[in-house]
C-alpha cells in the first residue's frame, strides 16, 4: 500500500485496515474502519445529522468530539501544549504541524 502520514497513530490505524479480521465498512463510499463507533460517527457526518448540542451555545454537531473541540472554543482550553517552546493549541491537528518548526 502506498498511503503516506504525517502521524504515528494514524499510520497504525490505517495498518489495521489491512491486518484485522473485522472491519466495518461504510455503505456511502470506500472508507474502512477498525472500530464500529468510528463507523457510526462517520456515517453522521456524511448524512449531516446533528445529534450533539454545545450546552453553552447551543450549536449542532454530529460527534461527541466535535462538541468537545468546539467548547474549547468557550472555555479557551488549550490542553495541547509544545514541549519545546510552551505554546499550547486547542486541537493537537495544531500542534504536529507547530512542532516541524522546531525540528525541520
Amino acid at each position: 500500500c502506498d498511503v503516506r502520514f504525517t502521524d504515528k497513530s494514524n499510520l497504525q490505524a490505517h495498518i489495521k485496515t489491512h491486518t484485522e479480521t473485522e472491519l466495518y465498512r461504510s455503505d456511502v463510499c470506500e472508507m474502512v474502519f477498525t472500530k464500529r463507533g468510528k463507523l457510526d460517527g462517520y456515517k453522521r457526518k456524511h448524512s449531516e445529522e446533528k445529534t450533539y448540542k454545545c450546552d453553552l451555545c447551543g450549536a449542532m454537531f454530529s460527534t461527541a468530539g466535535d462538541v468537545k473541540v468546539h467548547r474549547r472554543m468557550h472555555t479557551e482550553e488549550k490542553p495541547y501544549k509544545c514541549d519545546l517552546c510552551g505554546v499550547s493549541f486547542s486541537r493537537s491537528s495544531h500542534l504536529t504541524p507547530h512542532r516541524r518548526i522546531h525540528t525541520g
